[in-house]
């Protein structure tokens, strides 16, 4: 079929179109148009039906454009289908019909020669061979040597009998004057990858060893994994540092943050004998465990461990005892005195100072409501949280900070005659003295 008439897929133009032979082509576009109007695509919006409308479409733009553009070539292809094909003489020649049939003999039909046997007649094979040449005078190679004798070859289908001493003949000869055979067996054909050998013993041994010195390095590394997980897991809690009993207590302190004005106030709870303490930020509500690591020369390393993890930073630190009773806390190159705090609890506010104090624009609330704090101050529009560092019976220091604080420092606070007498000491190096308040009512 010509190319350029596949996309009718074997179907004819004109019955597509419902046209006959010799229509002009204002026919094929009406006839085209009448029937697109009926297949088009949009007309059929069912799913099981747009496929079949979809094809038609196809076949009828297929036969438009053959009509219109290779009608000529498609009437000659057309009467060509038609005409019926006369049967051609060029037969394919039976390979039988070429062969030689005077060095055949005519055998008896009564009798089965068996196989590969011949029988005597007048063909090339029966002329007796002297090593000079045939009979004629010719020196060719005789076709194939003579056949067994008669007595030696089986009734019915199968190879020659068991062979003489005289005759060691095992296989039929080949004859290559013989036409090819009707029936030609198809030789078996080995496979394309053929089974690979069985490994030799000495193959085996080597892999075997392989094999087992790499069950051996991976048994190794995990021994070795283990039991390095099992000595970072022992070291961690069986080899810790035993609180001694000078530095059990209750203690706490203020400092600066390095590089910066903003201050902190630590309280570190120990108790004698044990391996973890607990460890507390009230300014910047960091509360965690503080976990003894080492004990050299009366000084106690600790490291620290939060459960937060907004602002709150582990950090190792040491502990050493004064003369004095205090401690004093080396962290990160600077040195924080901590005051012991009462057995009953941190340090609270005699009752002289609670209350509210204000003067000045700065507003002083004094409660021990909260614990771990001493109350709130409020100046330059923040609110500041309080926590007592020292107390007496009419005084208190108290660290004023937070994260919303401006101003971090250290008030002193006492009363007399019922006013409230303060210092303040700022990081930032503005300090206010005798500053003076009256208690609100």
């Amino acid at each position: 079929m010509d190319r350029r008439f596949n996309d009718l897929e074997g179907h004819d133009a004109y019955e597509l179109l419902g046209l006959t032979e010799g229509c002009s082509d204002r026919l094929v576009n009406q006839a085209y148009r009448r029937q697109a109007r009926e297949w088009h695509p949009d007309k059929n919006q069912r799913p099981s039906a747009r496929a079949a409308t979809e094809r038609k479409m196809r076949l009828l733009n297929a036969a438009r454009d053959v009509l219109l553009n290779h009608r000529t070539d498609y009437d000659l292809y057309r009467r060509a289908c038609s005409e019926p094909e006369e049967p051609t003489a060029d037969l394919q020649d039976d390979p039988w019909d070429d062969a030689r049939t005077d060095v055949f003999p005519t055998a008896d039909p009564n009798q089965d020669a068996g196989a590969g046997a011949r029988q005597p007649g007048k063909g090339a094979a029966d002329h007796l061979w002297n090593g000079a040449g045939y009979d004629d005078g010719s020196s060719r190679v005789p076709p194939h040597p003579h056949p067994p004798p008669w007595d030696q070859v089986p009734h019915g289908h199968g190879a020659f009998r068991q062979p003489t001493v005289e005759e060691p003949r095992t296989t039929p000869a080949y004859d290559r004057y013989a036409p090819p055979s009707r029936f030609q067996q198809v030789p078996q054909r080995n496979p394309p990858f053929p089974a690979p050998p069985y490994p030799s013993r000495q193959r085996r041994l080597k892999d075997s060893r392989i094999g087992c010195l790499w069950g051996t390095a991976l048994a190794i590394i995990v021994f070795m994994t283990c039991l390095a997980v099992s000595f970072v897991v022992v070291s961690k809690y069986s080899f810790q540092v035993e609180v001694p009993v000078e530095l059990s207590g209750s203690w706490v302190g203020s400092g600066l943050y390095p590089g910066t004005e903003q201050l902190y106030v630590v309280r570190i709870s120990l108790q004698s004998g044990s391996k973890n303490g607990k460890v507390d930020y009230p300014l910047h509500s960091c509360t965690g465990t503080i976990i003894p690591a080492k004990l050299s020369n009366g000084r106690l390393a600790v490291r620290q461990q939060f459960t937060q993890h907004d602002g709150c930073v582990n950090r190792e630190m040491e502990l050493s005892r004064r003369d004095d009773g205090k401690l004093n806390l080396f962290r990160e190159g600077q040195v924080v005195t901590l005051n012991r705090e009462p057995d009953a609890g941190p340090f609270r506010l005699p009752e002289s100072l609670v209350g509210s104090w204000a003067a000045d624009g700065v507003e002083l609330i004094l409660d021990d409501k909260t614990v771990g704090t001493s109350g709130t101050v409020e100046w330059e529009g923040k609110k500041c949280i309080l926590v007592a560092v020292a107390s007496g019976d009419d005084s208190a220091t108290l660290a004023v900070g937070g994260t919303n604080c401006k101003r971090h420092g250290i008030w002193s606070l006492t009363v007399r005659k019922g006013r409230l007498i303060a210092d303040f000491k700022g990081t930032d190096g503005r300090n206010i003295d005798d500053w003076s308040a009256s208690r609100k009512t």
